[in-house]
């Protein structure tokens, strides 16, 4: 197994980290921690593995491999924050449509229309 020498400069580690470090901050801006604990957890810990594999110096390779898991863990755990708040969002409409909510408040199904479409 070859091993790099560790890096001199953060130039590498800022460059192959920017685009998840990115991903983790948008993360934790949308709650994710909060909605979506277990993905968030395992994609920090792989995180944590891929920074500690780069501060050991090893492959350049094996370090990106982990960065796209965390990504993809990252991803899975915006879904479920999506669905989740989509489901809400769906019974507060069924619950509203049965009030005849649409006739009595509709600046208020503005709105939510209005988030839905932010989510997409």
């Amino acid at each position: 197994m070859s091993r790099c020498f560790p890096r001199k400069t953060d130039n590498v580690k800022s460059e192959l980290f920017r685009e998840i470090d990115a991903a983790m901050k948008s993360a934790r801006q949308e709650e994710v921690p909060i909605l979506s604990p277990n993905l968030y957890a395992k994609a920090r810990e792989l995180y944590r593995r891929a920074d500690a594999e780069y501060k050991k110096g090893e492959r350049l390779d094996k370090i990106r491999k982990r960065i796209n898991e965390t990504t993809a863990d990252l991803k899975k755990a915006g879904d479920e924050v999506t669905k989740v708040a989509l489901a809400e969002i769906l019974i507060i409409r069924k619950e509203a449509a049965k009030r005849e909510s649409a006739q009595l408040a509709p600046n208020e199904f503005g709105k939510q229309k209005a988030n839905i479409r932010k989510l997409f």
